[in-house]
């Protein structure tokens, strides 16, 4: 069936899907003993279905009254199990007899536990800070600790000042995400083979999974990294690119872009300037941005643009830096407080709001649709269970009705990857999209990524270039985010380049994108249109904003959405700009909720046979994981805002100097016995002044005194003997990793963290690997493609396609190799 033949309105719009059908983890029993090492992992499966049963000590009530709790705790069910005594344990054996998953942490303190010991078809994931094996498993991190060993910390604040922790609890929200996947790949191996698993997952993975284009980097040229506003020097001087301006009651992120396919990004802003009568528009617009290198960019440009853009923001409001940037469509966004955030249009176009009802009876309103489906509503429960509420219901029910046994449905022997036999149509591209798509190529879905020549994928022509020149085949960055895809080089807008991807979509399982909303519908490659030619078809966009709203169509990359989301905003230091993580951190958070959206719709369709359609706002699901700051807004009434690296609930809690430059130590004491532990190290004199008896809240009120005497102490001090000492007193510490450390990390490099294999054009390439492991699951690594070199292979495979029809094709060119 040709293009031409599929009838299309062209007022087809996806609209907010939302359908009423059974959602995908229906009957699916969740044991969540986690103790708050990932909590997303246990609310992800219940948003999706999942009954989820929160087993809390006695202990767990003291850690109620923080809105992060409730925020990520919402959906699920709380029993109360004191499981030191015989009784407890008696109980909580019983309830893990008798479901299908079990989450824990090596915080859970649980002696002689294996779920999975009478039940090999049970899932057993345990979530801990450095892994289950490796020298430094014994390990513990907080949240800044976590932070700062997978090498997000050294990247994020603004140069001038120490580094400073992610103003949300990233390392925390995204582990879970990640083991929320870990969890349904188990699922659908179990229903191929009828195996369960035992998954180990390492915080400190899940942290460096977020940033490794800063470790290639590093790999490739030796370079630390550096926060986002740090001086580069080149052989034209010292330069210092800003992304960080203050308007007239806020601050805004815009980038002066250089290099091919991104100078041009430049033109619309100046003609802004233009038209607003800046006189030294012109001049800024006359010059060849798209055939500048960085390296040709010189001190006394960069002044004059940075005064220029400098001064004409100063004159302009959010407000109509917000107008300007919708109507031209410009690579420019406000900087996001919390209350902007809780105000914003395009949210409130697209309904994303949902209540939050909090066990003291308030009630605050929160992000509720982190994926919009057409088969079935996922929402976020309104309801925050109170201690304990459910334990007289659960105990009975889940012991009068055992859960289902798993059958071998599809007969697959172990061994195999769980998502062999799947077929991925992905048009995605830059960075949010194909990470998505590499997790199932991963596990073992034929991943065929459509590529044109004549509009390359951005991160094609983004280094870093260990060969030093961009080139289609030249960025170790597209080697990872690609890794086991085969590439295909079809000109979408060529009529016969269509009517092969029709044909295409006939036989694939998912199809993909993650284009600005409008690229497809004006191609006519919508979901309604595959549908016809495949009524089961999975279609999944991953935009932005949403496909819906005021705001949809606005271009945007991963720094202005950590803007729009406000992640940004909280991460600095109060006396400085905000200035989240250097990079595009935002894209690498995104994947782990489009990975379980479409591992979820699998679920579904195999239990019903219903294809469906998904529209995923990577606004709204990183609003997810910052569902506690908005709640905090929601109920004070106050933004939140930046504090460096001080913490409400801990002290010491901080980023430290080490001997040599640029050289720092996160050290945190969670608790009154790791201060004390923490005290024994320290010299005399401070250890005098800041007595071992000190409660936390009298060390917070002391925390600047405290932080210097810290520092002066630690200044003396190497990083890697200093961290040693202070965890083997069982202090959370880890020198604030770089680039470098990262990729010589010993602990990374014992869990295998970056596999290497051969690339066709740049040899030995590095590949980041998932922060979980499991016990009878190898993932697939493979070094990216290079474009379009499996397209006839691909389309013989999936169409038997001959070679004459290729020729055919080729010579028309819709296929463009």
């Amino acid at each position: 069936m040709s293009a031409e033949d599929i009838a299309r309105d062209p007022q087809d719009d996806p609209g907010p899907v939302c359908g009423s059908g059974p959602l995908p983890l229906e009957g699916i029993r969740v044991l969540d003993l986690n103790s708050g090492a990932a909590p997303h992992c246990g609310q992800f499966l219940a948003v999706f279905g999942a009954e989820v049963v929160l087993v809390e000590p006695p202990s767990a009530k003291a850690s109620r009254s923080d809105l992060a709790w409730a925020a990520f705790n919402a959906g699920k069910k709380s029993v109360a199990l004191d499981v030191s005594t015989s009784e407890g344990r008696l109980r909580l054996d019983e309830l893990v007899g008798t479901c299908d998953v079990v989450i824990d942490s090596d915080r859970t303190g649980i002696s002689d536990f294996d779920p999975r010991a009478e039940n090999p078809s049970r899932i057993h994931i345990t979530v801990s800070d450095f892994g289950l094996s490796g020298p430094r498993a014994g390990w513990t991190a907080s949240e800044l600790v976590a932070q700062a060993a997978g090498g997000l910390l050294y990247l994020s604040g603004d140069s001038d000042h120490p580094p400073a922790e992610v103003g949300f609890p990233v390392a925390t929200s995204v582990s879970g995400g990640q083991a929320a996947c870990a969890v349904l790949i188990a699922l659908v191996q179990r229903r191929r083979t009828g195996e369960g698993a035992r998954i180990d997952l390492s915080r400190q993975e899940s942290v460096a999974n977020l940033q490794f284009t800063n470790h290639f980097t590093a790999r490739a040229f030796g370079l630390r990294g550096g926060r986002g506003d740090a001086p580069l020097t080149t052989e034209k001087g010292q330069i210092r690119r800003r992304t960080i301006w203050d308007c007239a009651d806020g601050t805004v992120t815009w980038n002066l872009w250089t290099g091919r396919g991104w100078g041009r990004k430049n033109i619309p802003f100046f003609e802004w300037l233009r038209d607003e009568g800046v006189p030294e528009a012109e001049e800024l617009l006359a010059r060849d941005w798209d055939h500048m290198d960085r390296s040709e960019l010189t001190p006394e440009l960069l002044e004059h643009v940075h005064r220029v853009v400098g001064d004409f923001f100063k004159r302009n409001s959010k407000a109509a830096v917000k107008r300007a940037a919708l109507a031209r469509k410009l690579l420019l966004y406000v900087i996001h407080d919390m209350r902007d955030v809780a105000t914003d249009e395009q949210l409130l176009d697209r309904r994303a709001f949902r209540e939050i009802d909090l066990p003291d009876g308030k009630t605050l309103p929160s992000i509720g649709t982190p994926v919009r489906s057409s088969a079935y509503s996922v929402e976020v429960s309104r309801h925050v269970p109170a201690y304990g509420e459910h334990t007289k219901a659960i105990l009975e029910d889940w012991a009068a009705n055992p859960a289902a046994a798993p059958r071998r449905v599809e007969g697959a022997s172990p061994g195999h990857l769980p998502l062999e036999g799947l077929k991925v149509l992905d048009f995605c591209w830059l960075v949010v999209g194909p990470l998505t798509t590499k997790y199932l190529s991963m596990f073992g879905a034929d991943v065929a990524r459509i590529e044109f020549r004549g509009r390359p994928c951005a991160v094609r022509l983004t280094g870093p270039y260990p060969k030093g020149r961009p080139s289609m085949n030249g960025g170790t960055t597209f080697v990872s985010i690609n890794t086991g895809k085969r590439s295909v080089g079809l000109d979408m807008a060529h009529p016969l380049a269509r009517d092969v991807l029709f044909r295409m979509a006939e036989k694939a399982d998912l199809i993909t994108e993650n284009f600005t909303p409008g690229v497809m519908q004006r191609a006519g490659l919508t979901y309604e249109a595959f549908r016809k030619v495949r009524p089961d078809t999975i279609m999944m966009s991953l935009s932005m904003q949403g496909q819906t709203g005021k705001r949809a169509a606005q271009p945007g990359l991963g720094n202005h959405l950590q803007a729009l989301c406000g992640i940004d905003y909280v991460t600095g230091h109060p006396e400085g700009l905000p200035q989240g993580p250097s990079g595009v951190l935002p894209d690498f958070l995104g994947p782990w909720i489009s990975v379980t959206a479409l591992l979820a719709a699998l679920e579904h369709r195999h239990r019903t046979g219903e294809g469906q359609y998904i529209d995923i706002s990577q606004y709204e699901a990183i609003m997810m994981y910052m569902q506690p700051l908005l709640l905090e807004y929601g109920l004070t009434g106050v933004r939140p805002e930046r504090r460096g690296n001080a913490s409400l609930t801990a002290s010491p809690h901080g980023v430290y100097p080490l001997r040599g430059e640029d050289r720092w130590i996160a050290i945190e004491a969670e608790t009154d016995e790791q201060w004390r532990r923490m005290h024994a190290l320290l010299p005399s004199e401070s250890a005098a002044r800041f007595p071992a008896e000190l409660s936390v809240e009298q060390r917070i009120e002391m925390r600047a005194d405290l932080d210097k005497a810290i520092a002066a102490w630690s200044a003396d001090h190497d990083g890697e003997a200093l961290m040693t000492r202070l965890q083997e007193a069982g202090v959370p510490a880890y020198t604030v990793s770089d680039g470098l450390e990262v990729i010589a990390d010993p602990q990374l490099e014992f869990r295998d963290h970056f596999v290497f294999r051969e690339h066709a054009s740049l040899g030995m390439q590095a590949i980041d690997a998932p922060s979980f492991r499991f016990d009878n699951i190898e993932p697939r690594f493979e070094a990216g493609p290079l474009y379009g070199a499996q397209t006839a292979e691909v389309l013989e495979a999936w169409l038997g396609m001959d070679a004459d029809e290729m020729a055919e094709l080729i010579a028309a060119e819709a296929i463009v190799l």
